[in-house]
């Protein structure tokens, strides 16, 4: 769940997006908008690649097929 006053988090994790892949959840997730439940279903696995000094670190999110269009659609993701 998004932290309010935090936009600029939300903006830098689209801007490092490597890639959005739709995957079935065979282990119980949680949408990261929505906090729905992910579990035997398809849903978004979005990555996030971080660069600085030393080896680059991965962030991931999961997020739900219905939420993911929504966010897509209104330029949010």
């Amino acid at each position: 769940m998004p932290i309010p006053g935090m936009d600029w988090k939300e903006d830098s994790f689209r801007r490092h997006c490597i890639g959005q892949t739709l995957k079935f959840s065979l282990w119980p997730r949680k949408c990261y908008y929505s906090n729905r439940s992910i579990w035997l279903k398809r849903g978004y696995h979005v990555v996030a690649m971080w660069t600085g000094p030393g080896d680059p670190a991965y962030e991931s999110r999961w997020v739900d097929k219905d939420e993911f269009l929504i966010k897509k659609i209104k330029g949010e993701l």
